[in-house]
């Protein structure tokens, strides 16, 4: 089954991003829904809490308002991905498709996805256990510096997840970034069941999910920074350069 058919891209009305990710879906002959974003920034954070806990998404005094560390603009935007990923969740729940692609506004994909070939010999080595799985991941090593050794190795993510074939690891340790997932239909109500939540939507744990990432050419590796810090992405899709989805939402 082609698990690319059925794509959603969560995405503003404002920004202009929609219509980038439509051009950039159409060069690799895939198309996509878009699922409209709540706009965090569209009400105060006071009454945007209370909507949210009302409608079973977040937590009363949760981390995500409570915390200090972050601006309020940071707060708005987080429950507001927030919010559009359980709405957006629940209406896959009743939908026919087995499989799910899951993008936000600010994602990148690989050339390679149009490569039909490529494309069918990489799903037809995913475990027939997968219930979700990652088309790009930040790497999760201490630091940048870190990573640098292993840049244009394709096999360098094994270092720190469980190596399955040459398409695919087993996510052994939690992963923040949910930019280009797909999920599975029949593991959206373990996913609902998350809810309501007290922190950001995108730390997916793999105690709970059998969770795969693909490992992807080895020309896909993007470091980008991010205020006062640096990421590398790896697999076959990474953010764009500039503000996240969140800091935009």
């Amino acid at each position: 089954m082609d698990k690319l058919a059925d794509i959603y891209v969560i995405s503003l009305e404002r920004g202009g991003r929609w219509s980038a990710q439509e051009a950039m879906l159409k060069q690799l002959g895939l198309a996509a829904h878009r699922w409209p974003a709540i706009d965090g920034r569209a009400t105060g954070l006071k009454e945007l809490e209370t909507k949210w806990v009302a409608e079973g998404v977040l937590k009363p005094d949760s981390n995500i308002v409570n915390c200090t560390d972050r601006p309020e603009s940071y707060k708005q935007g987080v429950i507001g991905l927030m919010a559009s990923t359980a709405l957006l969740w629940r209406h896959l729940a009743v939908q026919s498709a087995e499989w799910t692609l899951i993008l936000e506004d600010d994602c990148q994909l690989h050339p390679a996805l149009a490569d039909a070939e490529y494309v069918d010999a990489m799903w037809s080595r995913l475990p027939e256990d997968a219930e979700f799985v990652y088309l790009g991941c930040p790497l999760t090593l201490p630091t940048v510096d870190h990573v640098r050794p292993y840049v244009g190795q394709r096999e360098a993510i094994t270092a720190f997840c469980e190596d399955v074939n040459p398409f695919w690891v087993r996510m052994r340790k939690p992963i923040f970034g949910a930019y280009a997932y797909v999920v599975r239909r029949r593991v959206l109500p373990k996913l609902l069941a998350m809810f309501p939540m007290i922190s950001a939507i995108d730390n997916f744990l793999p105690t709970e999910l059998v969770m795969y990432a693909a490992k992807g050419p080895a020309d896909w590796w993007h470091q980008l920074s991010r205020r006062d810090h640096g990421h590398v992405f790896w697999g076959m899709a990474a953010p764009c350069p500039g503000d996240s989805t969140i800091s935009d939402t």
